[in-house]
């Protein structure tokens, strides 16, 4: 249940307890959605369930209930905005409180907060965040301008937000260069005709079933580095360089070079996923075979018992499965944060060579509410004495660590269950930076 101090966008929480990586999870958040109708004014069920495991969830339950109930309002905008509207005379504290609360697309929150917020809120909240980047490239601000762009379409109101953030900035920050800006749009292949960019989309990842830690960490790198990424949208290579001959001093010839340049980068990437999508079809045929003997086996693994099955309903064995394979059985600890760890390495580098303020910061307190700010807007909790522990942790190298690690918005169970246990177990924490090696450690330990 959430109560709203007419001052703060914080709110808050009542029955926070986290439910992830038990096998209840599912079973919590149906309730939390019949409470959330039985006192739809009240009560607001949220938690780490992806929209298409809440629909399932949902189905289910209609079926058993004997009155009629609503999607969580986590998912739906209409009703989350009204909520919040009547709790806020400020509008862009209930603008904030929505990125909070909504679990959603970003683009799917950015739709609604235009809808009810009204553009120029969204442009004066979103102008206040960019603004404490020094480059369009910086993850935080690279996630703006694309989520921004990705809905409303449109170059000049882009170049206009940017030109609003350096309005913002102090005398001494550095400003963002609209080349940067032009190179960021130029990458995302605006200028290739759609049809010629279909490979690229092959490997985007459904979020209707959970998926395991390797997943979850190629979604983190799709994520955090947004590539190969493209905007539904085309537009010929002469009326973006007329765009920004009107809106910005960048001259002709400078323009046309960072499109072409682009264009031949982006070409280049789709050629890769063309070779891997050949590889992939090649590794399938060989593996059909495997493939279809483990699927039988599986279904005679299967956790539900027999005698049961053809009495209940598709979405009751969805329920059932999903429940058992959120048993926390944390198996191959050390490699899990190892591999981790080289991944968040990658990424910390990346923005550290972007000179981004998080990664080059060496100032204790600030990265600590960093760490909080984070965490807190993506919405994932941990133990109190782990809050103590990062409180007290004196070393900057691990804090980029527990930063990237709170930056990151992933929904997956999977992620949101092995970044829980990496922070709250210090043992695991030299694996993940990679200061301890899986050899170093005697086998009979890591049988454990």
């Amino acid at each position: 249940m959430i109560q709203y101090p007419s001052d703060s966008d914080l709110g808050l929480d009542v029955f926070g307890n986290k439910s992830q990586g038990y096998p209840y999870q599912l079973l919590i958040f149906a309730i939390g959605i019949i409470i959330e109708n039985l006192y739809p004014k009240d009560a607001y069920v949220w938690g780490g369930v992806e929209k298409g495991e809440v629909e399932n969830i949902f189905n289910w339950l209609q079926a058993l209930v004997d009155f009629p109930i609503q999607m969580p309002i986590c998912y739906d905008g209409d009703n989350l905005w009204q909520r919040l509207d009547k709790c806020y005379r400020d509008k862009s504290l209930a603008y904030k409180r929505f990125e909070v609360l909504y679990r959603g697309s970003f683009e799917g929150q950015l739709e609604f907060l235009i809808k009810h917020a009204g553009y120029d809120v969204l442009i004066e909240c979103n102008a206040d965040e960019l603004a404490s980047y020094n480059s369009p490239f910086q993850y935080g601000a690279e996630k703006i301008l694309l989520t921004l762009f990705n809905v409303r379409k449109n170059v000049k109101e882009l170049i206009e937000l940017v030109n609003i953030a350096n309005s913002l900035k102090e005398e001494n920050e550095e400003l963002f260069n609209l080349k940067d800006l032009l190179k960021l749009l130029s990458s995302l292949f605006i200028t290739i005709p759609i049809v010629e960019r279909e490979p690229i989309r092959l490997f985007s990842i459904t979020s209707s079933r959970m998926v395991n830690i390797e997943e979850a960490l190629t979604r983190i790198i799709l994520n955090f580095y947004n590539t190969p990424e493209d905007v539904n949208l085309y537009i010929k290579k002469e009326k973006l360089v007329d765009l920004f001959l009107e809106n910005s001093e960048l001259d002709k010839i400078e323009i046309t070079e960072v499109i072409e340049e682009a264009e031949k980068i982006c070409y280049e990437q789709i050629e890769k996923c063309i070779e891997l999508i050949k590889q992939a079809e090649k590794q399938e045929k060989d593996n059909q075979k495997i493939k279809e003997s483990e699927q039988i086996k599986s279904e005679k693994k299967s956790n539900i018992p027999k005698s049961i099955i053809p009495e209940i309903s598709e979405n009751e064995i969805y329920f059932f499965e999903q429940a058992y394979l959120q048993t926390p059985e944390f198996v191959s600890r050390q490699e899990a944060a190892s591999e981790m760890g080289v991944t968040l390495k990658k990424l910390i580098d990346k923005e550290i060579d972007k000179g981004s303020k998080y990664f080059i910061s060496k100032d204790r307190e600030q990265l600590l509410r960093w760490i909080y700010r984070f965490s807190h807007k993506i919405g994932f909790g941990l133990k109190y004495s782990t809050w103590n522990n990062i409180d007290n942790e004196s070393e900057i190298e691990k804090l980029y660590y527990f930063l990237v690690l709170s930056m990151l918005k992933d929904n997956s169970h999977s992620f949101w269950v092995w970044r829980r246990h990496i922070m709250e177990s210090s043992d695991l924490w030299d694996f993940l930076m990679q200061r301890k090696k899986l050899c170093e450690i005697p086998k009979e330990i890591l049988d454990k």
